[in-house]
């Protein structure tokens, strides 16, 4: 697209006298000049007056240039303008004409009443009418200072305002002098894999995306991912790319672009795909993440191109960098648990970023005849009255450690024992109530100062860490469990803690 864009001369002329000369822009005709076919002052109706007002240019099709004008008839009173003609002298003919607003516009050769050779404005104008007024002509003009007439009444006056040329000097197809050059705009919309905003070796163009440039032409990408738009004059450009499968931009998705005298690239990048997932707990065993299951950190998981990635704190991995395709995604197996999903998913990326999540239930059968060093909830209680009392004498655990490991059950997993001292656990230990949950939670505070004091079951911290962390989950959704399902896990903690260094065997063990 090319546009010029010129102040705009105004046309102020008034003519008395008949003239053969053209006037200058903006000057007044003078009024001694004769007029070739009548007198310059209508008799009765004043002189001839009017404002023409060239506005612009558009030349961003090869094949057709519009000229505008805004048009004031009779402006400082005298007869109204009843048509008007813009001179092409050197050049043209009726075949140059693609359109006006004018309904009675036409080609003059000459126009009878003024003389001139050109394009015939022929729609009158009311007095002191304002309007916009478009010549389209085929091919690519050039824009300079052209002879105009404009007849009011039974006379007619010359100026001059930019417009189309054919002096020689160019004007394009139909303008009489060679055509400007033109140019290309093309470039490669591409999946950017490592996301550095350049196209690099094996990073695929994308098909199918649109482009569009800022003059409405809208192309869409081949198979290698490659655009064009063609027969585009020297100047300003926008180029847009389009989304993408809801791919981030890694460039620019609007570039200003300005041709000089040579073809432009514009490239756009849209970031790759991922797989991603998390590798998480599953509590009560039912295959999906519910509340309170959480993420398992450091698990291997495998994509079948090779790469290795272990989980986060919070049990998610992520797979970056990959372009459509097939795909194998496999975790790691963890020694006492179970998987509740499947451990190795197929998947194919097409047009979204696959999740894949994994799922572990605690296998309590792989706890039988696990050996640990727990202690039962007698000892616990015993060593926590000392502590409160200020005793020393006959204990196995300090007061100081014992506020320790207080401290990390008070922030350990889903907090039901939120406690803020040590007569807080003292007190679970020290109830009388056959209620299942305050008897899960009996043993359970047990099951944790002996977690805290490196009691883990085969020496296997991770399971460890899970087998309390189930009878937390129990408690907080006691709700979803049978009284029989909750006084089993009282079982197993019961069980843990009398360990004290030997294998141990909990409900369902043989």
């Amino acid at each position: 697209m090319k546009k010029y864009f010129f102040l705009f001369l105004i046309i102020s002329l008034i003519a008395v006298g008949c003239s053969t000369e053209k006037s200058p822009v903006g000057i007044n005709a003078d009024s001694s000049n004769d007029i070739r076919g009548g007198e310059a002052t209508i008799a009765g109706r004043g002189s001839i007056t009017y404002d023409i007002e060239f506005t612009g240019v558009d030349s961003s099709s090869s094949e057709f240039t519009t000229f505008t004008y805004h048009v004031i008839s009779n402006p400082d009173g005298g007869p109204a303008i009843s048509h008007w003609v813009i001179e092409f002298a050197e050049c043209g003919g009726a075949d140059i004409i693609y359109s006006s607003n004018d309904p009675a516009v036409e080609w003059t050769h000459p126009d009878p009443t003024t003389g001139i050779y050109g394009v015939k404005f022929d729609t009158g104008y009311d007095d002191q009418e304002e309007r916009d007024v478009t010549l389209t002509l085929n091919g690519h003009w050039y824009v300079g200072e052209v002879q105009i007439a404009v007849k009011s009444g039974n006379g007619f006056v010359l100026g001059s305002v930019l417009g189309p040329i054919c002096d020689g000097n160019g004007g394009g197809n139909n303008g009489g002098g060679d055509p400007d050059p033109v140019y290309n705009i093309s470039g490669v919309v591409f999946y950017d894999v490592n996301e550095n905003g350049v196209q690099d070796a094996g990073e695929p163009g994308i098909e199918g995306v649109d482009v569009t440039l800022n003059d409405g032409t809208v192309v869409y990408t081949d198979i290698d991912g490659y655009y064009l738009f063609t027969d585009l004059f020297a100047g300003d450009y926008v180029v847009i790319v389009g989304e993408y499968n809801d791919r981030a931009h890694t460039t620019p998705s609007v570039v200003d672009v300005t041709i000089v005298d040579s073809d432009m690239v514009v490239d756009f990048g849209f970031e790759p795909y991922h797989v991603s997932g998390v590798v998480f707990y599953d509590v009560n065993g039912n295959g999906t993440q519910d509340v309170d299951e959480p993420g398992l950190e450091g698990v291997e998981v495998v994509l079948s191109d090779g790469s290795t990635v272990f989980t986060g704190a919070d049990g998610g991995y992520y797979f970056g960098g990959l372009l459509p395709g097939d795909y194998t995604v496999t975790v790691d197996e963890l020694d006492g648990f179970t998987a509740t999903t499947l451990t190795s998913v197929d998947l194919t990326i097409v047009d979204s970023d696959p999740v894949v999540d994994f799922g572990f239930a605690l296998d309590f059968n792989s706890l039988c005849g696990q050996v640990a060093d727990g202690f039962t909830i007698g000892y616990w209680k015993t060593n926590i009255q000392k502590a409160l009392q200020g005793k020393t004498k006959g204990t196995q655990v300090s007061a100081a450690t014992l506020n320790d490991y207080m401290s990390e059950i008070s922030t350990f997993a889903l907090y039901p024992f939120s406690f803020t001292n040590l007569q807080n656990a003292f007190d679970v230990l020290s109830s009388n109530s056959s209620n299942p949950v305050d008897l899960l939670s009996k043993q359970l505070i047990g099951s944790e100062f002996n977690l805290m004091n490196g009691a883990f079951i085969g020496g296997n911290e991770l399971v460890t860490w899970a087998f309390l962390y189930y009878g937390e989950y129990v408690i907080v959704h006691a709700g979803e469990f049978s009284d029989s399902q909750i006084l089993e896990a009282k079982d197993w903690y019961d069980a843990y803690n009398n360990s004290h260094g030997g294998a141990f065997f909990g409900p369902g063990c043989e």
